[in-house]
């Protein structure tokens, strides 16, 4: 089938006015699309001069803070020096009483001295359990308030 020139000219002519039917209803409208690519453009650069200004507050922020951090750093480190030499040495923990070794009953003659220091050293392992609860031990006030408060919590 071959179609006659004015079957041809009445098709261009249907897709125009459909053309035109499509852009009074906004579909395919370049009026519209002019204007949302003019405004996506103006949001991009004003989200983009934003995010510029929000970096350089940020970094204005942290260039101040660092410089106040280091300040009071230097200042108690001075200050530190300084009371050094007029201040007292202090330890760096203060020390824990230990308790004295209990003396062995008298041995009779017949018993051999070889069990004494083997005992010795089973009371200083016991002096250096390390499975004490976390309380210093020799601050503890034997009160079981800590106990009596949650049985739970200090359960061995």
């Amino acid at each position: 089938v071959v179609p006659t020139q004015d079957v041809i000219r009445l098709t261009y002519q249907v897709a125009a006015n459909w053309q035109a039917l499509q852009e009074l209803g906004g579909i395919n409208n370049s009026h519209v699309a002019a204007v949302l690519a003019a405004e996506k453009e103006r949001l991009e650069t004003e989200k983009a001069r934003e995010i510029s200004d929000l970096s350089e507050q940020h970094h204005a922020e942290m260039a101040q803070t660092v410089g106040q951090l280091t300040e009071e750093i230097v200042s108690r480190i001075a200050a530190g020096l300084l009371s050094e030499g007029s201040a007292t040495a202090m330890p760096a923990a203060p020390p824990v009483p230990r308790p004295a070794p209990k003396k062995a009953p008298a041995a009779s003659p017949a018993e051999s001295p070889a069990p004494a220091p083997a005992e010795a050293e089973v009371e200083e392992e016991e002096a250096l359990s390390f499975d004490e609860p976390y309380i210093d031990t020799p601050l503890c006030t034997s009160c079981n308030d800590c106990i009596n408060t949650n049985k739970a919590m200090f359960a061995y």
